[in-house]
């Protein structure tokens, strides 16, 4: 008859049995026999593009003693600019903020002694030379002025450079990719994860001067936006070389 075995020795060849079945159930990615290495990479590609958009605003402003006084004034200037606009159906039109402020005496902060009346207007457009003679004209027979002119890329060209610009924002990725994956002696590269990320378009705004054509037109140069566009990703290493590690 066999001696009973006792309880530690059954403990011990449970445990050997659980570590060996644990080895045997391990994936070769996180036991790392398979050399597999993560790379956290960004590549970006740039662009200058030619601005094709004109944002014009302009502002009819006006005071009186009686606010509604002020603010009749401006809107028969708003309502004039807007009828003289009608006419060109290329240049997209909207009144923007509308504000009725106070004036007080200086010596008495408590006594008003007129009203100012303010609304904004801008144009958009892709016919510059269009855009600039109306500019011109709302100044001379409507009283508007100008408050700022900038240009800017139309969003379907933004969006055919930006869709050329994926091409070059990914290999610059994936050159870093594959020059860190030579320096370890990694075989191949796998993608697991790419991001898009859009940045905004930036470029120098114009300085306004006189035309000599029209006194009161400002003459511009458009010139270029910067597209810019990052894709973030991840790229998987195989094959890599273990790199031995010399000891102090």
């Amino acid at each position: 008859m066999p001696a009973p075995t006792s309880v530690p020795t059954r403990i011990t060849t449970l445990l050997c049995g659980l570590i060996l079945a644990g080895a045997a159930t391990a994936t070769p990615a996180a036991a790392g026999g398979d050399g597999a290495t993560v790379f956290k990479l960004s590549g970006t590609a740039e662009r200058q593009v030619e601005n094709d958009r004109m944002i014009a605003t302009l502002v009819a402003e006006a005071r009186a003693p009686e606010a509604r006084d002020a603010a009749a004034e401006v809107n028969q200037r708003m309502e004039g600019a807007l009828a003289h606009l009608e006419a060109f159906e290329h240049i997209d039109t909207r009144t923007l903020d509308y504000s009725t402020r106070a004036i007080q005496d200086r010596n008495d902060r408590s006594r008003i002694t007129a009203w100012q009346v303010r609304q904004s207007l801008e144009l958009r457009g892709g016919d510059f030379d269009s855009l600039t003679e109306r500019v011109g004209e709302l100044q001379q027979e409507h009283e508007l002025t100008v408050s700022g002119i900038r240009f800017g890329v139309s969003a379907e060209r933004e969006r055919e450079a930006r869709r050329e610009m994926i091409d070059d924002a990914v290999e610059d990725l994936t050159d870093q990719a594959r020059a860190m994956a030579r320096s370890i002696g990694a075989s191949h590269l796998r993608p697991l994860e790419m991001e898009l990320t859009r940045q905004r378009s930036h470029g120098p705004q114009p300085m306004m001067a006189r035309s000599e054509g029209v006194a009161s037109a400002p003459a511009l140069e458009a010139g270029e936006s910067t597209l810019t566009i990052r894709v973030d990703g991840r790229m998987q290493a195989l094959g890599a070389d273990t790199l031995r590690v010399t000891p102090r």
